[in-house]
């Protein structure tokens, strides 16, 4: 019994960890990649093609890394990738181009996506892909946190003004409960 468990357990071993997984896969036709994202998987990772400028493709890991989102759901617009959730744009290399809520984009390493090796040649699409910590540098770090802040709450007036919203709310609700049984039976059907 042990050695079919120990043979079983080879076998998944070869199977889960490939020997080609840091090496070129073939992903699709030229033809194949029009105006619109591609979304393809290798090994288990889900990447997205895209053409940008002089037709130059693109390939990123198919998650955004501001809310973690198939950035294949989105659209191409001015040579960028731009995410469908909240509109970040993003280049070929991954770096993000574009943020729609800031006016001023500053160098924040952590909102760039991540970028595979893609190469166009004899009518297909070949995309290195590696597997590794240092092919995913985002990963090995704590995801990028965007702290919200809410002024009010720093503010003395805020307290009150929550617990008398609270008290009123509570009143209407026994209002509410009190006025349901003198309305008549027809009307609440």
């Amino acid at each position: 019994m042990e050695s079919v468990l120990n043979v079983f357990s080879q076998l998944l071993s070869i199977i889960k960890k490939p020997e080609t997984e840091n090496s070129w896969y073939k992903v699709c036709k030229s033809e194949n990649l029009t105006d619109k994202p591609l979304a393809k998987n290798i090994n288990g990772i889900p990447i997205v093609l895209f053409r940008g400028k002089d037709q130059k493709v693109g390939a990123l890991l198919d998650r955004c890394p501001h809310r973690n989102i198939p950035m294949s759901n989105g659209w191409v617009e001015n040579d960028n990738l731009v995410c469908r959730f909240h509109g970040w744009h993003f280049d070929t290399e991954g770096v993000c181009t574009k943020v729609a809520q800031m006016k001023v984009l500053d160098q924040d390493y952590s909102r760039n996506a991540v970028s595979f090796t893609p190469v166009e040649k004899d009518g297909f699409i070949y995309v290195y892909c590696n597997n590794t910590a240092e092919q995913f540098p985002q990963i090995k770090q704590k995801p990028a946190e965007i702290k919200y802040k809410v002024p009010q709450l720093n503010d003395k007036k805020f307290l009150p003004f929550i617990i008398n919203m609270m008290i009123l709310l509570v009143i209407l609700l026994i209002l509410t409960l009190t006025w349901i049984q003198f309305v008549p039976y027809f009307l609440l059907k």
